[in-house]
């Protein structure tokens, strides 16, 4: 009994070093996993295992008729200026969490800006907050300090998650530590014929 516990004890610890290891290799990619969207939005997938024994989606009572289109159309038509401004935008996030989450969305904000100001703004970490700071100092506003974002829960999207984690994280995060990313180790070859090209590094899909 005694050697099988020693051995079950040793088995126990190998397991532990490998998964250790595996940790180590990947806590990269592990820390984009497990970052939180500011809003709260989540993925689809996460409504399938959510704590919430009512099944609730706010997406579908907040969007009213707007729930019939996808998250990509719907941010796509808030994103057309001809149709909405600023003001509006505004005002529409009001309506509910769930617009709330679609008006906050940062390329929108960065639509707005470009068209207001053209090349004449500074930015200042996100568009919307861009476009509020340089919005008071053209019209001579004075601004309180922003409050902080609203944290919505229950609601889920594909779409608005995955925008805002391409756009939020860094190169380091997801390439490595900066020596990994300005090793070169691409080949720079010159007078290449077709034939070369192919054979060298089309047919074996080498950059």
């Amino acid at each position: 009994m005694k050697r099988e516990t020693q051995i079950s004890v040793v088995d126990a610890e190998k397991v532990i070093k490998r998964r250790k290891k595996k940790y180590s290799r990947n806590r990269a990619h592990d820390s984009l996993s497990f970052k939180k969207h500011p809003l709260g939005i989540k993925p689809w997938g996460n409504f399938l295992f959510a704590d919430n024994s009512s099944g609730v989606n706010i997406r579908e009572s907040g969007l009213g008729f707007f729930r019939i289109w996808d998250d990509s159309f719907v941010a796509s038509f808030l994103s057309d200026t001809s149709v909405l401004t600023a003001s509006d935008i505004a005002i529409l996030s009001n309506v509910s969490k769930a617009f709330y989450c679609f008006c906050s969305v940062d390329f929108l904000w960065r639509i707005l800006t470009i068209r207001e100001f053209a090349g004449n703004f500074s930015y200042s970490g996100s568009w919307r907050e861009t476009y509020r700071l340089n919005f008071a100092k053209k019209r001579s506003l004075s601004l309180q300090s922003p409050s902080a974002s609203l944290v919505v829960d229950d609601f889920y999207s594909d779409y608005l998650f995955s925008t805002w984690k391409c756009t939020s994280v860094s190169l380091e995060d997801m390439c490595g530590s900066n020596e990994q990313l300005m090793r070169d180790n691409i080949d720079r070859r010159n007078n290449l014929s077709l034939s070369e090209f192919r054979k060298e590094y089309a047919e074996i899909n080498k950059p």
